[in-house]
């Protein structure tokens, strides 16, 4: 069955597509679209991707065998195994900028290919909670992007990657909780992404996913910080980005961000940043709605029941929990911590979620049993875990209820916290402060 499907996958092309791009980088094409495509048999569509691997003429350089190591460093993104991630996301890097480019265009193509590995890595190391490496590998693509910009040609490239890679550091910057540094990355990747908008027409109709997953970060710091209206723009603005281009999407050699993964991981975040906009107001049948939808978007990215829904349920309960509905609350949290392994009793570090979202979950479920009869046991444990989780996190300036709230916060009374916003990417709480 796999060489049947790699038979197809190598002959598949027609005489349109050979008189567009070579043979080579078609072939990577659609390697690349097969596992997209193939998102409930990961293990055929890595050893797939394996393939694709070995055809190449050097699998350890060239922007084509980069290609196929982004990808599967997206892959293995997809299935938590960080580590992995990170190396293959190196070996992109590595393999995009060991090959003489033979034009402009072909440079910043590479440079777009090192720019995605670079934002891979970076995903990968803060979804494990390594923020100083995360926030290393981000420099260093804004460096790229840099770099890059001074190049001819491919101009649409070019400022997209400044956009990536500005939104990129103000991403690691908010979470390791400097927001303040986050916010100057994210006013310089904002303003370069309206003038992208702005000349729309003159560099190309067509959306990619650079401009939206760079809105929703922005977007994200600029809840955290209280700019409710502008934050609420920015996640319109990254939905319905997200939404053009999974409509116009394909898979090209000089557009590596264009990942369906990665548009759909952007609306369901951007989504959800709305809900929690909603919650704020008190709209809570608002709230429901839109939430449901994300997680549903979230679900529908790879697989149902992933780890990326979590940070989403959590918000999500929490909506049910203050419209009286404890049952459908505590199922949620109940779901959330079964999809990641997590028991109160137990209370071992989840590895498909980062340590902020595990505590999160713990916190809220024991705010909710502390309003309910008969269950002060399971309260202690989830809240003794909790405190726990969110110690193993790393350095943190505010205490677990600064942070989330008193055990009274769910019954609507108490001490509210600064909160926190839901990333799917990263599958973090980023913090509010």
């Amino acid at each position: 069955m796999f060489l049947r499907k790699i038979n197809w996958i190598s002959t598949g092309w027609n005489a349109r597509q050979l008189s567009q791009v070579s043979p080579k980088t078609q072939l990577v094409n659609d390697v690349i679209k097969y596992v997209y495509d193939s998102t409930l048999d990961q293990d055929q569509a890595l050893d797939v991707l394996k393939t694709g691997l070995a055809a190449q003429p050097d699998a350890s350089e060239g922007v084509q065998a980069a290609r196929i190591y982004l990808t599967m460093s997206e892959l293995e993104r997809d299935r938590s195994n960080w580590a992995a991630a990170v190396d293959l996301a190196a070996s992109a890097s590595k393999a995009a900028r060991s090959h003489e480019p033979d034009s402009p265009d072909a440079a910043v193509a590479a440079a777009n290919v090192e720019l995605a590995a670079y934002t891979s890595g970076t995903v990968a190391y803060l979804a494990q909670g390594h923020d100083f490496e995360a926030l290393d590998l981000a420099e260093h693509a804004l460096d790229i992007a840099r770099a890059s910009f001074h190049q001819k040609g491919a101009e649409r490239h070019r400022w997209r990657g400044l956009v990536a890679a500005n939104s990129l550091v103000a991403l690691a910057r908010h979470a390791s909780g400097d927001l303040q540094a986050g916010l100057t990355a994210a006013d310089s990747a904002q303003a370069m992404a309206d003038h992208t908008d702005k000349r729309r027409s003159s560099l190309s109709e067509q959306q990619d996913a650079v401009i939206p997953c760079a809105l929703q970060r922005i977007a994200a710091l600029r809840f955290a910080t209280g700019d409710y209206e502008e934050a609420t723009a920015l996640f319109q603005r990254a939905v319905a980005g997200a939404e053009a281009a999974q409509a116009h999407f394909c898979v090209s050699d000089t557009a590596p961000h264009q990942s369906p993964w990665a548009l759909g991981e952007t609306r369901a975040s951007a989504l959800g940043g709305l809900g929690q906009v909603a919650m704020l107001n008190k709209d809570w049948d608002k709230a429901e709605e839109i939430l449901s939808q994300a997680v549903s978007d979230a679900d529908a990215v790879t697989s149902p029941k992933h780890p990326r829904a979590v940070p989403l349920l959590v918000p999500l309960g929490i909506v049910f929990a203050r419209t009286q509905r404890i049952t459908y609350a505590e199922g949620i949290f109940r779901s959330a911590a079964n999809i990641v392994g997590l028991d109160p009793n137990k209370c071992s570090m989840p590895n498909a979620v980062h340590a902020s979202t595990a505590a999160c979950l713990s916190w809220r479920y024991a705010q909710l049993l502390a309003a309910m009869p008969k269950r002060e046991t399971e309260t202690q444990a989830w809240q003794s875990c909790a405190q726990k989780l969110f110690e193993e996190g790393g350095k943190n300036e505010r205490s677990l209820m600064d942070a989330f709230g008193d055990l009274h916060h769910l019954q609507g009374k108490g001490l509210a916290g600064a909160g926190a916003v839901a990333d799917v990417t990263t599958r973090r709480m980023l913090p509010c402060g």
